[in-house]
């Protein structure tokens, strides 16, 4: 597969330059492109299109396996959305996609001066003179490229780079880290039908959970419902599955009926005490249940560990919401799970693969109510998918429901969370935890709560010391580790 490196950036960013300098540094695997663009054409947008076509032809023809492309088919829809179109297209489907986009900037008064020091050999054209009077114009410009990465999040790899603050060196130095990347990573669906043994590296929680015995030592707290919560027909509508499977026996045809996008109840405010520090001693948890069901209302607890009082907020807008919506509260167990720590680059902190809570596999039988998850993080917010899939052929013995979905769909996952939000799913709600692409380490903190009629009782379950019960906990596999077949 080529990798194909796209340069953009209002003029007199450096662009060219830096094209240069990546062929000569990446040598004998690399081939230049230049759009040879004419700075006097009347209609930008029509030469962007018939030019992207015959560089198209020319990457179809080349024998190197990178490409670098001195400018875009978005720098032709940068200037129709800095001239007022509202939305940006998607990248049209006969045209190369570049698997790395990269925007250089520069200071509006370093921009200028670069572009008069080489007005003797480039004349400044009205474009230019544009650019420089008009701020909103230029604003637009730049806003182009990053909406444009709704469309390619899953494929290509985006940076934006300061020319200002960096070396051409340096950012050369970045770009080659970057090609070693693999691109897989950048679509949850890759991973799910990938090899599960090279996937295992790229997670840090998940595949950690071990039994431990009477770690949490403080007391507890209880939270009550403190406020009813009403939702209005029209959120019920936008939202209409995670409302009409409450209470209702879990079935897999409903994977293939019409879905919804998961409900945003709330936000977490207090966002200071819900962020854990690294080197706070706090425990991770894995489904430990907070409440017992009962057949008596007045009887339904939650116990939560002291340790997890940060978390108070977000436990209570969750318990609000589901005692205001499910008048059987009661007869569903309430779990808590919670993962924090370094999410370092190009990898997850929990399973990176699109999947389900509250699949319920053949070892439950007869099958139970439709089960419910509350997720909240301050980083790296989870991506959902509402796209239905057929599976009136599929065994859930055999069958791994979430490799079929990832490999007959190719709708873009929604990022409808933002950080700090509070989603509610129901248990066929497809999702899954997002790669960190960045540079950077990232301290996370993941919280859910799900509440099921059943017991979880997977061995490396978190125990919760302050409920009274004495489950047999067990190994067993999840659907997720299904073999991968179709």
């Amino acid at each position: 597969m080529k990798k194909i490196i796209g340069l953009e950036g209002l003029d007199g960013t450096g662009k060219s330059a830096l094209a240069n300098k990546l062929c000569r540094r990446l040598g004998d695997q690399a081939e230049l492109i230049q759009i040879p663009y004419d700075k006097n054409i009347n209609n930008k947008t029509e030469f962007y299109q018939e030019l992207n076509h015959r560089i198209t032809t020319k990457i179809n023809q080349s024998s190197k396996s990178i490409i670098i492309l001195d400018r875009t088919w978005l720098s032709g829809e940068a200037t129709l959305h800095a001239e007022g179109k509202n939305e940006v297209s998607p990248w049209p489907g006969d045209l190369y996609r570049p698997t790395h986009l990269f925007v250089l900037t520069l200071p509006e008064e370093a921009r200028k001066k670069h572009i008069l020091n080489r007005q003797t050999m480039v004349p400044i054209t009205s474009e230019e003179v544009r650019l420089e009077n008009d701020e909103q114009y230029r604003l637009r410009y730049a806003e182009a490229y990053r909406k444009e990465m709704f469309y390619l999040r899953t494929s290509c790899i985006y940076r934006e780079f300061d020319s200002d603050q960096l070396t051409l060196d340096e950012i050369s130095d970045r770009i080659i880290h970057l090609l070693n990347v693999d691109l897989s990573l950048l679509n949850p669906r890759n991973l799910a039908t990938g090899d599960k043994a090279l996937m295992q590296p790229l997670y840090s929680s998940w595949q950690q959970r071990k039994k431990e015995e009477n770690f949490l030592l403080k007391d507890y707290f209880t939270l009550i419902p403190n406020e009813f919560i009403q939702f209005d027909d029209q959120i019920r509508q936008r939202h209409q599955c995670h409302f009409d499977n409450l209470g209702i026996m879990f079935d897999y045809k409903k994977f293939s009926e019409p879905r919804h996008p998961p409900l945003c109840i709330g936000s977490i405010e207090q966002r200071k005490e819900f962020d854990i520090p690294f080197d706070e001693n706090i425990p991770q948890a894995q489904d430990m249940p907070i409440a017992l069901r009962t057949d008596d209302p007045n009887l339904y607890e939650y116990r939560i560990p002291m340790e997890y009082q940060n978390l108070c907020e977000f436990i209570q807008k969750v318990i609000n919401v589901y005692h205001s919506i499910q008048e059987n509260f009661h007869h569903y167990y309430c779990y808590l799970t919670i993962s924090h720590g370094i999410v370092q680059p190009w990898t997850a902190q929990r399973r990176p693969t699109i999947h389900s809570d509250g699949f319920q596999g053949t070892r439950l039988n007869p099958k139970v109510e439709t089960e419910y998850a509350f997720v909240a993080a301050n980083e790296l917010p989870t991506w959902y998918y509402i796209d239905s899939f057929d599976v009136s052929n599929l065994d859930p013995a055999i069958d791994n429901y979430f490799v079929v979905y990832s490999r007959t769909s190719s709708t873009l996952p929604l990022d409808c969370q933002k950080p700090y939000d509070i989603m509610m799913m129901d248990g066929y709600c497809l999702h899954s935890p997002v790669i960190n692409t960045g540079d950077e380490p990232i301290l996370r903190t993941f919280v859910r709560i799900i509440y099921s009629p059943r017991i979880f009782d997977r061995l490396g379950n978190t125990h919760n010391p302050h409920l009274d019960y004495q489950w047999e906990m067990v190994r067993r596999e999840a659907q997720m580790d299904l073999p991968n077949r179709t």
